[in-house]
């Protein structure tokens, strides 16, 4: 999910992005983001973008800096019930939840002491930096058809398994 909020004035423009996963690897977010530059850049293609975060993919685009990069939210689910399983399908509740008055304070506070302390930090030097390396990242074309032919591939194979998990469900529900 990306959002695009109204800047106040002299603030630097940044991009929110939104990832929903069950656990990530590390350094995974920034080179995820340096995706999302690169296409945001006009560098590489949404497709390309898509396939790149595929299971049998292995690219590497440009590494962010850390500076600006927050977590938001976290949920934490029992790992014996949920390992394993994706998010759509976990019947439990996150063991821990903020209630309404502590989203809220945590959101009064990221809108009012943390966004405003980041600003300044999207102008280090290390981001002028890595703004260029963007810029000049190109993937090579047989590594682009590549790419989107095994992401193809690697979706069909994905939408098979759903649809036999489905089955099988539908058979344990109605043995039941």
């Amino acid at each position: 999910e990306v959002q695009v909020a109204d800047l106040p004035e002299g603030q630097v423009p940044y991009l929110c992005v939104r990832l929903k996963g069950s656990g990530f690897m590390i350094h995974q977010i920034r080179y995820m983001m340096g995706g999302a530059v690169t296409h945001a850049q006009g560098v590489v293609s949404f497709q390309f973008l898509r396939s790149a975060l595929c299971v049998p993919a292995r690219i590497r685009f440009p590494r962010a800096p850390p500076h600006t990069l927050t977590l938001v939210h976290a949920d934490f689910y029992p790992p014996r019930q949920t390992a394993g399983m994706p998010m759509e399908q976990r019947t439990h509740k996150p063991s821990l939840e903020l209630q309404e008055v502590g989203e809220a304070n945590r959101n009064a506070f990221r809108e009012s002491v943390l966004l405003p302390a980041l600003t300044p930090l999207l102008l280090h030097e290390d981001w002028e930096a890595w703004t260029k390396t963007v810029t000049m990242y190109s993937p090579q074309q047989d590594q682009e058809s590549e790419l989107l032919e095994k992401a193809e591939l690697w979706e069909e194979a994905n939408i098979r398994r759903n649809m036999l998990r489905r089955q099988e469900n539908e058979v344990l529900a109605a043995a039941e």
